[in-house]
């Protein structure tokens, strides 16, 4: 399924490198899979095989992504083929939501030394970082 018109949505996605695992809920089956975008309220994940995923679908996502690991919960809004999927975050309480803001920030940290991307103060929903956070 691909449209041509684009996706609108309402945080930039950073493209990053990941591992992850979903869980279908409430059945648990549990696949592997790749982490290929991440935003403050959700990401897009690919696998090799095909994911068995509908959309509304709730599931629970754990990735790993800097050296962070991130468990949330998730609702799939997205279905592209049968192996790429985009999942919107949901029920995610402060501490989940300020470890993905902070992962955030240092994609697009990486991204601005690349010079791909706007600054994060640019970004509603992301964490502006003071100068004495790099000391």
């Amino acid at each position: 399924m691909s449209d041509s018109k684009p996706m609108e949505r309402r945080d930039p996605r950073l493209l990053c490198k990941g591992m992850a695992e979903i869980c279908v809920l409430p059945a648990g089956k549990k696949v592997a899979c790749n982490l290929v975008d991440l935003s403050v309220r959700g990401c897009c994940i690919t696998a090799e095989v095909a994911i068995p995923l509908k959309i509304h679908d709730r599931i629970e996502l754990c990735f790993r992504v800097n050296g962070l690991a991130v468990r949330l919960a998730g609702t799939v809004r997205h279905l592209q083929g049968k192996e790429r999927a985009g999942i919107e975050f949901t029920d995610v309480s402060r501490r989940k939501e300020a470890q993905v803001k902070e992962l955030v920030n240092e994609l697009f940290e990486r991204e601005e030394e690349l010079g791909l991307c706007a600054s994060p103060e640019e970004v509603p929903g992301v964490l502006k970082r003071t100068p004495s956070q790099y000391d």
